[in-house]
């Protein structure tokens, strides 16, 4: 079984494929990409497998008849995982305010949703919360109090990835706002923590998606850095430690590139239209994407942001054909025409009706009909076996009342019976004419010699014996 992959590679952007290929000539680089490629499409390939319902149909029709099928074509695969982590900003302010009540109220439809709308997928979630570094820190040229002692904190991993959404539920409706006292936040330390903190339980094959809930900046000594030229300081983000110039000082562009080496993808849902184009690029830079979320819009775009990001297989332009030489004729419609995108682990279901052509012969015809994508691809094969039977028009019947004005006998069997008496011969003469009789013996001069009435014929032949 083979599966088109020729679109859903796009989606993988560029995550599974880590090389620097400034270190090769573009031809060597062309060709240890190219076979990465071939491996990867291998590995997939080998746990897909499809299946037509039913895979045969068998029926006793004439010439003209049609039939209609439900014809389902069901793609099958090895589960895909996905890990998603909900990393809320709790600084106060009215857009984060309004995000996390939506948070709370339709988070658990949108974990619903995901999982019922993707049966070939087994997510996991967890939540991470923040607000910013509670002292007061001088670097960069910036000098500010970042967070309120005691009362804000830089990083807490509430819970870890589970696929119990109740626990999630739960643990986001316990999450009150902070304070986060200057504007910038420190995204940086939370990005960090993503691929440092074991506690969190990423799986090892799970696509991980880190979906960020924020509305400012990170701290970092230039924010410009790689996007646009000059220099924008917001303070350094001083680490685990959380103490300022030392070794595990965090530095925004480093983080983004290891987030992108443990292929972790940043989804950050932008409360604010500020920095928006800062978001992209620091997004960008780890294959993810920046979404403008508000309250009112909170669960189409949050479940539309995460569903862009899934790197899962497709199927593109599904549709049925005869593929029996001689028979594309028999195959009337098919409804709908073809699916434009099937996901692997679910399945269509095409309305498919059978004519047999006019003029048909008798006899038994065996054709198939199966299920191709845009490349060929066969997902399955339908016998389709006929037996046609072609029935004989019935005789004209015998008109008893003609109309030529000649007579009026009623020629129905019960009214009528023929008595023939042949006499035998004697001195090789004809024998006498042997009348017709009716029911009460009475002969009827009308049928001698052969008299027609209507399409009713009758002969006395004296030769008979």
């Amino acid at each position: 079984m083979y599966i088109s992959f020729k679109h859903s590679l796009q989606t993988f952007k560029g995550r599974i494929i880590r090389m620097e290929f400034k270190k090769y000539d573009i031809f060597t680089a062309s060709l240890i990409s190219a076979f990465i490629i071939f491996l990867i499409l291998i590995m997939a390939v080998s746990n897909v497998s499809a299946s037509i319902s039913p895979n045969y149909i068998n029926y006793n029709k004439e010439p003209n008849d049609c039939y209609t099928e439900n014809t389902t074509v069901e793609v099958t695969g090895s589960t895909i995982d996905v890990d998603v982590m909900f990393s809320f900003d709790l600084s106060n302010s009215t857009n984060l305010s309004e995000i996390l009540n939506a948070a709370k109220s339709n988070i658990s439809q949108i974990m619903t949703s995901l999982i019922d709308n993707y049966a070939g997928v087994s997510f996991k979630f967890g939540v991470i919360s923040y607000s910013d570094y509670p002292a007061y820190y001088s670097s960069c040229e910036y000098k500010h109090l970042y967070g309120i002692p005691n009362i804000d904190y830089a990083y807490s991993l509430d819970q870890p990835l589970t696929n119990t959404t109740e626990e999630v539920v739960n643990t986001i409706e316990n999450l009150i706002l902070l304070e986060g006292w200057d504007l910038p936040e420190d995204y940086t330390r939370i990005f960090y923590e993503s691929y440092t903190d074991t506690k969190i339980g990423w799986r090892h094959s799970a696509q991980k998606l880190l979906v960020n809930f924020g509305d400012s900046v990170p701290h970092d000594c230039n924010l410009n850095e790689g996007f646009t030229s000059g220099t924008w300081s917001t303070g350094a983000d001083p680490g685990p430690d959380g103490i300022i110039d030392n070794e595990d000082d965090l530095d925004l562009q480093t983080v983004l590139a290891a987030m992108n080496s443990n292929e972790i993808t940043l989804i950050e849902c932008h409360s604010s239209n500020s920095y928006l184009e800062y978001w992209n690029h620091w997004t960008g830079l780890t294959g993810g994407s920046v979404i403008l979320t508000t309250a009112s819009n909170f669960f189409n775009v949050v479940e539309e942001a995460i569903t862009n990001e899934l790197a899962i297989p497709k199927i593109y332009d599904l549709y049925l054909e005869v593929t029996t030489e001689g028979y594309e004729d028999w195959l009337s419609s098919v409804i709908p025409e073809e699916y434009a995108e099937v996901e692997i682990g679910s399945s269509v279901t095409f309305e498919e009706t059978v004519c047999v052509p006019d003029g048909t012969p008798e006899g038994v015809y065996t054709f198939v009909v199966s299920a191709l994508d845009e490349d060929g691809v066969n997902y399955g094969d339908q016998t389709n076996e006929i037996t046609v039977i072609v029935n004989d028009p019935p005789d004209a019947p015998i008109n008893p009342n003609p109309d030529d004005g000649e007579t009026g006998v009623d020629l129905t069997p019960s009214a009528l019976s023929v008595q023939v008496e042949a006499p035998a011969p004697v001195n090789g003469d004809r024998p006498e004419e042997a009348p017709a009789m009716d029911e009460a013996g009475q002969a009827l001069d009308y049928l001698e010699q052969g008299r027609q009435f209507g399409k009713l014929t009758l002969r006395i032949d004296p030769g008979l014996s």
